[in-house]
């Protein structure tokens, strides 16, 4: 898997689809314990949080199991009323805990449930992952902010307004979906299986942070994110936050480079490819660049990306040459001692 080419995994619509068709009467939780259960979504999932995502419905289950065998171990000395009550107590909480843990999983369900699914089964009132995505949305544009804020302290608000207009899109979003293998995860109507988009990944990818940012605490969300983009780095071999702020808008970036060295701007041409890729071509300064992308975009921000750096430490040394104050001063300087060497002659 590569930032300019990927392919998707099959996806288990049909399955779920054919799940919920042969339960016409099955309810919703019903479905996400279906979903949990047999097609273990969840396993995959929950190996991108870190354990207090997993662990905190369990972990709370696990102590309010150890107090009641630590009660029913004290009620040797104890009265039955006492027993009844304690028992009654765990009851209560081990079931409070089992529907926090069913209400992950629903929600969870929620955020992989695209309108076209939810379609399938109007009749049913399911939701789908619309609410969730625009939650998603906003807070993701919040972590970003605190990201990129945090990362670069120089940078003016905007370069990091810029910046994070160029992460937050789906070519983005799609990338770090795909490492989540929700392109296998999301549920889709009849016949969408095989056109899953980019975006469809995209808003599933904001509505199942949504999820998160609704059961984690705000350490635990941020430990999350930071592993998906570790996870970014080892698969696509570029840290998340260069490819952002350079590959994402490459292209505007290197005619912008281009324009102030005066020199024309790239010429690209894109020729469809019989397994629905597409070569796309890139002509500047006399050279000659191609690659194979899933889009003409794709390929050419990648060609873009890959042309920047020749052109980057040029603008910096003419940067450097421009006379300034202390440019101005050293080249009165140096005529005054040439004038001074033509006396002495």
């Amino acid at each position: 898997m590569t930032l300019t080419s990927f392919t998707l995994r099959t996806n288990s619509s049909p399955q779920v689809l054919a799940w919920a068709k042969a339960h016409p009467q099955a309810s919703f939780d019903q479905l996400a314990k279906w979903v949990g259960k047999s097609l273990g979504w969840f396993k995959e999932i929950k190996a991108f949080f870190p354990p207090e995502f997993v662990q905190q419905d369990s972990s709370l289950l696990t102590s309010l199991q150890a107090s009641s065998f630590l009660a029913s171990f004290l009620s040797s000395s104890s009265s039955s009323s006492s027993q009844q009550a304690s028992a009654k107590r765990g009851r209560r909480a081990a079931k409070k805990s089992s529907s926090l843990e069913q209400a992950w999983y629903m929600a969870t369900v929620e955020a992989l449930c695209h309108s076209s699914f939810q379609h399938e089964f109007a009749e049913r009132t399911w939701p789908n992952n619309e609410r969730l995505e625009f939650l998603g949305d906003s807070v993701l544009q919040i972590l970003l902010s605190e990201i990129f804020y945090r990362a670069y302290p120089m940078a003016t608000e905007g370069d990091l307004s810029h910046w994070r207009a160029a992460a937050v899109n789906a070519q983005v979003w799609a990338r770090l979906a795909l490492l989540l293998k929700l392109d296998q995860f999301l549920l889709v109507g009849k016949g969408m299986a095989e056109r899953i988009s980019l975006n469809m990944l995209a808003d599933a990818w904001e509505a199942l942070w949504a999820v998160a940012y609704l059961h984690l605490s705000k350490v635990a969300f941020q430990q999350a994110f930071r592993k998906v983009l570790h996870q970014f780095e080892e698969v696509y071999g570029i840290d998340f936050l260069t490819y952002a702020t350079t590959y994402v808008d490459a292209k505007s970036r290197l005619q912008e480079v281009l324009m102030q060295q005066k020199m024309a701007a790239p010429v690209y041409s894109c020729q469809v490819l019989p397994n629905q890729q597409v070569r796309v071509e890139m002509w500047i300064g006399g050279e000659y660049q191609t690659v194979t992308a899933a889009s003409r975009r794709q390929g050419e921000a990648w060609l873009a990306a890959q042309a920047l750096p020749r052109f980057l430490p040029k603008l910096a040394a003419a940067g450097k040459n421009r006379p300034g104050k202390s440019g101005g001063k050293a080249n009165r300087k140096s005529k005054r001692e040439k004038s001074k060497v033509k006396r002495k002659a």
